[in-house]
């Protein structure tokens, strides 16, 4: 049996969530996919904008089988400690691949790096400690011990993260394969964009920017398809309608109304799923087939 474990914080769950989800089934089709999850509060220490059981339902709803909390303790601390009770969560479920985001895209460099770290481990320390004792924080003191060892450095936040994985997998010898998968965007970037950072929607959040459509779920729109009881006057932003115009009585068993429905779907799946091709189309993102919608009237002898 393949398991595809994950290692996630959804803060919150956007298309490069999505994205990551897919690509990593995609890439494995596993016979089932577990995430380990933050709980209320994510790495940085900070509370999480939602809680872990909207979250965890979320990713639930989008094609994770399991989630399994990491505890606090873990959840709020360094890439090493984040990493050590992530990854010995998954391979006590015997999960036999991970896959995760990475600015690299190479697997192979951070298997290199975690293999050269722990056949040097004592110098690796010793340098570690002496770059500490000058000033330097944890982080830049390992890439300066990098740097001496074998002339790379690391410094970007999902490849840190990623070799932390890496290096909890060789250093215990778990039998876990390892897969990355190239990030979409530009970490530092708080531009929104098809596919936006987690950084980016937080800041937007923060600073009042519509950020509907960074979000998978249509239920984001609730104002437009949960309206409140009392009536009210409801501003629809410009969006893209995939549509059929055309007539016919919606009871009709092989009537035209229930041709245009097959053709609606068709279409939408075919878009939906267009990126496990090789025709790439400009624009695309992750997205959830919204519900159906329709402006009706009636005609003349009705």
């Amino acid at each position: 049996m393949k398991i595809l474990g994950l290692i996630v914080e959804y803060n919150p769950f956007h298309h490069g969530h999505l994205y990551h989800l897919n690509k990593a089934k995609e890439l494995l089709n596993p016979d089932l996919t577990i995430a380990v999850m933050s709980s209320h509060f994510v790495q940085r220490g900070e509370p999480a904008i939602s809680d872990k059981w909207t979250r965890a339902q979320i990713a639930i709803k989008n094609g994770v089988d399991l989630v399994i909390e990491l505890p606090f303790v873990y959840s709020v601390q360094s890439a090493d400690y984040f990493a050590h009770g992530a990854i010995d969560i998954l391979a006590k479920l015997k999960v036999t691949d991970i896959v995760f985001g990475s600015e690299n895209g190479d697997i192979n460099i951070f298997k290199d790096i975690a293999y050269t770290i722990k056949n040097n481990q004592k110098a690796y320390n010793n340098i570690v400690k002496e770059q500490m004792n000058l000033g330097l924080r944890y982080p830049d003191a390992c890439n300066q011990a990098l740097s001496l060892l074998m002339n790379k450095t690391v410094t970007t936040p999902n490849d840190l993260l990623g070799l932390a994985y890496v290096k909890e997998i060789i250093d215990h010898d778990y039998p876990i394969e390892m897969h990355c998968i190239k990030r979409t965007n530009d970490f530092h970037s708080l531009q929104i964009e098809a596919i936006s950072s987690a950084s980016a929607i937080r800041h937007a959040l923060k600073n009042k920017i519509d950020i509907k459509n960074q979000f998978c779920n249509y239920k984001e729109y609730k104002e437009f398809y949960l309206p409140p009881r009392k009536p009210g006057i409801v501003t629809v932003p410009e969006m893209h309608f995939i549509a059929v115009n055309g007539k016919g009585d919606p009871n009709e068993p092989e009537g035209e109304y229930k041709a245009a429905l097959g053709m609606l779907y068709a279409i939408a799946f075919t878009i939906k799923m267009s990126y496990k091709g090789s025709h790439k189309i400009e624009g695309y993102f992750p997205y959830v087939v919204p519900p159906l919608e329709g402006l009706w009237r009636q005609g003349d002898g009705g």
